[in-house]
């Protein structure tokens, strides 16, 4: 490189290059996709129309390159004629936003994995209400029998003082199994529904202890308490609800008096006929296999049915 060239601009060397070269303002624009202004303010060295420092290198660089010149050299230049400093001031910031998304990013993830466990807990919790909800019927029919003949035991002693022997008869006779409370309401006698009561149910824990208040109440007077007995209708005003059982099923039914009629595992074949106080309060842990007849007009359990096919209902309604 010759002193006048050292001498010359930035701007005199590209133009220079650029016309021994036989080459175009057109022909520079072509091959770099500088805009014309860009290329002629570098030839005429307009550094304001330039742009930003960072910009102009680029500029000389593309220019450089394409007429065969050196580019550090060009810049170096540029510089002295701009007073902009070598280094570029943007490099820094770019550096910092990068690490401030290192920094970020862990939250999110944080963030994220909080929210993942969060929603499996409520998954889980609420599975495993539906699942209790669905199978509470089934594991409690077994022992709610025998809870329910210890509890009820009790007050089968007090069966003498009551004013009308057939009517606490009937009142207790729903806490029996159900060959008992069949049979009494039908008016036999107790002697036979002790019998009966044996043989409906094996797996009642009652059968040999219901005659024994029946026996306490003889002394005072057994021909009238036979009479009594005897009588057809326990409950005057009573309305009597019909259960057949096409299969296995947990009925509980509570009249109005709030009386428990029977609560109790029912078998398949069973028919029991039950007299109280409307409406009555049922629950059928099976309700497909329960037919209904309320004052012998059919009533279909099934309207009231669950999706775990248990149903609760009042009947009448």
């Amino acid at each position: 490189m010759t002193d006048a060239e050292e001498r010359a601009g930035f701007g005199a060397r590209l133009a220079e290059a650029r016309k021994t070269r036989g080459m175009s303002l057109e022909d520079v624009h072509q091959h770099t996709r500088l805009e014309m202004r860009i290329i002629e303010a570098l030839e005429l060295e307009r550094i304001d129309d330039l742009g930003q420092p960072v910009y102009a290198r680029g500029y000389i660089r593309s220019y450089a390159r394409l007429v065969g010149l050196d580019p550090q050299a060009l810049i170096e230049s540029y510089n002295a004629a701009s007073g902009a400093p070598e280094v570029d001031s943007w490099a820094p910031p770019q550096v910092e936003r990068h690490e401030a998304g290192q920094h970020i990013r862990p939250q999110y993830v944080a963030l994220a994995l909080v929210a993942i466990v969060t929603l499996l807990v409520l998954f889980w919790v609420f599975g495993k209400q539906d699942d209790s909800e669905g199978t509470v019927p089934t594991s409690a029919a077994p022992d709610k029998p025998t809870v329910t003949a210890a509890n009820e035991a009790s007050p089968l002693p007090a069966l003498p003082e009551q004013s009308d022997a057939g009517t606490a008869a009937t009142e207790d006779a729903p806490h029996s199994e159900g060959g008992v409370g069949s049979a009494e309401i039908a008016g036999q006698g107790p002697e036979s529904t002790g019998g009966q009561a044996g043989g409906a149910d094996e797996t009642a824990p009652r059968a040999a202890v219901v005659p024994e208040p029946a026996q306490q109440a003889e002394p005072a007077d057994t021909g009238r308490n036979e009479e009594r007995a005897s009588q057809p209708e326990a409950v005057p005003d009573g309305k009597v609800l019909t259960l057949q059982l096409e299969g296995d099923s947990w009925v509980e039914v509570i009249d109005a008096r709030g009386r428990k009629l029977v609560r109790r595992l029912l078998r398949a074949g069973q028919v029991e006929r039950l007299v109280g106080e409307p409406p009555f309060s049922v629950f059928l842990g099976n309700a497909d296999a329960v037919r209904l007849k309320y004052e012998d007009q059919p009533v279909d359990p099934r309207r009231w049915r669950r999706p775990n096919a248990t149903a609760r209902f009042r009947i009448p309604e």
